[in-house]
């Protein structure tokens, strides 16, 4: 088990996960890294962060893939407004196109096309039970 499958496996009962890919270039993969490296700690010692990793994807170094776990949408939404997370969008912002950024929450990946979006949808989880409204969010986010 990769440690990836790892942290997907924790969200198939609870929690909820916030997973970044981003391609870079050789430019900018030095500073994405170095941002990405100071914040694995910081973030692991927020308040209902249940872990935060980095590393490249399996098949292509080029990509770098982020995943956050948060035991719920209450801390996840506090960490969005957080400097942390400000710093997480500058190195974003480094990637060579813009980053896919994803929600898995009651075991489903939902797709988000902007930043905005994600705060909208970290908002409609955040009304109701995760469990009750992932599948009419998917409806209107998932691409």
């Amino acid at each position: 088990m990769t440690n990836y499958q790892k942290q997907f496996s924790i969200l198939e009962g609870s929690g909820i996960g916030l997973f970044i890919e981003s391609s870079l270039s050789e430019t900018f993969k030095t500073a994405y890294l170095d941002i990405i490296d100071g914040l694995i700690e910081p973030i692991k010692a927020q308040h209902g962060c249940l872990d935060c990793v980095s590393g490249h994807h399996e098949d292509n170094p080029a990509v770098q893939n982020f995943i956050e776990i948060w035991k719920s949408v209450k801390p996840l939404k506090v960490h969005l407004t957080g400097p942390h997370f400000r710093r997480l969008l500058f190195a974003m912002d480094l990637a060579s196109s813009p980053p896919k950024i994803s929600i898995i929450n009651a075991g489903k990946k939902i797709h988000v096309s902007s930043i905005d979006a994600l705060f909208e949808l970290v908002d409609e989880l955040d009304c109701t039970h995760p469990k009750a409204n992932v599948e009419q969010t998917m409806k209107g986010k998932s691409k």
